[in-house]
């Protein structure tokens, strides 16, 4: 992986629960430590299907980062407009230099 394609800014979170002003749970996602870095981010899949009576689009990323030990599959890489939830985490060639993140995007609550 050439260092060079990370172009792309994105903020790794995490979703944890807080309570309102009216002591209600609420969900919110929360950016990790160092959790904003440089990625290439590229589109693989996209899918149509029916759920429940309604549209479901699927779309599904790779991105590409630098070797971090702190990620785990309930996080998701926010870029731009979109949230992009872990599917899977790929330590490459499992050397420690760069870390393959099947996303698929998910829609905001």
């Amino acid at each position: 992986m050439d260092a060079g394609r990370l172009r792309k800014l994105v903020s790794i979170r995490q979703q944890s629960t807080t309570r309102d002003t009216l002591n209600q749970s609420l969900s919110v996602w929360n950016q990790i430590p160092n959790g904003l870095v440089w990625a290439c981010v590229e589109p693989q899949t996209a899918a149509e299907s029916f759920k429940d009576g309604a549209n479901q689009d699927m779309i599904s990323h790779i991105v590409t980062l630098r070797y971090r030990s702190d990620l785990t599959a309930d996080m998701a890489i926010y870029f731009l407009t979109r949230r992009l939830a872990f599917v899977g985490i790929i330590d490459v060639d499992e050397r420690h230099e760069w870390l393959q993140i099947n996303c698929v995007e998910a829609r905001f609550e």
